[in-house]
Formats: structure tokens, C-alpha cells, sequence
């Protein structure tokens, strides 16, 4: 004989189990750096990825002083998609130390932070020396619309980087070319 109790228990166990299935999962929010070659050395990309919510943040770049320079950063264009006024503090750099420390950014006003992806900011390095630069957060601090903590995977990246010559390094190497190769094939011509 059937049991009508065990009969509802496996009724709402298999209905929580669609539902489970039907409804959207939620990834994690990550904090992401990406770079690509500039004219005088890289840019970094600092991404948020997966966050609800976000109303604003603060964070530290490290990177390695030994092979970069940082020169300047500037805000990206997530926490603008909104329309809203926002705030970016595009840290303090210290490159011997190799730190661009306690960058910020936020909304301003009561209203609601934004969800999905986007850039949080740019910073522009030049390259010291080749090799594999790595670069890491520290001082991290994620925050919604309520002013409570968004937990954030923070990744840390590797990246290979190329010295880039100095113009005035070309331009000496372009003369002392031309002085060896080109003095002797340009002779004046004799009246």
C-alpha cells in the first residue's frame, strides 16, 4: 500500500530538485587583470567579473619594480554604465616598492550598484626589463548598495613583458648605422 506522506515527501524532494535545475546559477564575483602592449610598455586592465551590486571598491596593485615602472591609472567604465556620478582615487604609486596603493572608486547618491562584468580601471606601465612581471591585489575591499562586504576571488596574474627602446635609443642606433653603412655610399660628387 502506498504511503501517502512518503508519496508528498518525494513529490516536493523532486520539485526541489526542477527548481534547482530551472534556476540560473550565481558565479562567484572575481577581480581580474588583464594586459596588452602599449607604445612605451604594457596596460593592465583591472576587471570585475560576476558581482551584484556593486556600489564600490578599493584594492592595492602589486607588481614587480624590478621589470615595470607604473605610470598613471584611470577609471574604467563599469560602475559610469549606470549614468551615475561616480568617485575614482587612482591610487598612490610607489615603484620602488612596486605598489599602486589603495585605488577606489565608487557611486555617488543613494541608488543601486550595478551587476555583470566591466573594467574597474587601466593603469599604464613602462618596461623596464623583459622578462615575466606578476602582479597581485592586497588591501581588498568589495561593497553593495547597502554598504555591506561582496566577496571577491581576487586573481593574480603573470604576464611576459618586452622592454621597449628608448626613442632617443633608436635614434642613436639609427645615426650610428647610417655613419657606418650609409657615409660610404654617399660620396660628393666631383666638378
Amino acid at each position: 500500500m502506498l504511503n501517502p506522506l512518503r508519496l508528498a515527501s518525494h513529490a516536493v524532494g523532486a520539485c526541489a530538485l526542477a527548481l534547482a535545475f530551472l534556476s540560473p546559477a550565481q558565479a562567484a564575483p572575481v577581480l581580474e587583470m588583464s594586459t596588452v602592449a602599449s607604445a612605451t610598455g604594457i596596460k593592465l586592465t583591472v576587471s570585475a567579473r560576476d558581482v551584484v551590486d556593486l556600489y564600490g571598491y578599493q584594492f592595492t596593485l602589486n607588481f614587480d619594480p624590478a621589470l615595470l615602472r607604473a605610470v598613471a591609472g584611470t577609471e574604467g567604465a563599469f560602475l559610469q554604465s549606470t549614468g551615475a556620478t561616480t568617485f575614482f582615487d587612482a591610487g598612490s604609486i610607489d615603484n620602488l616598492a612596486g605598489s599602486i596603493s589603495f585605488v577606489f572608486g565608487g557611486l555617488i547618491g543613494p541608488l543601486a550598484g550595478v551587476d555583470g562584468s566591466g573594467d574597474l580601471a587601466t593603469f599604464s606601465f613602462n618596461v623596464q626589463h623583459s622578462g615575466l612581471a606578476s602582479f597581485s591585489f592586497s588591501d581588498l575591499g568589495f561593497l553593495d548598495s547597502n554598504l555591506a562586504d561582496i566577496a571577491i576571488e581576487a586573481r593574480e596574474l603573470s604576464a611576459e613583458v618586452t622592454a621597449v627602446p628608448e626613442p632617443g635609443s633608436l635614434f642613436l642606433a639609427a645615426t650610428g648605422l647610417f655613419a657606418l653603412l650609409g657615409g660610404r655610399a654617399i660620396k660628393p660628387r666631383a666638378r
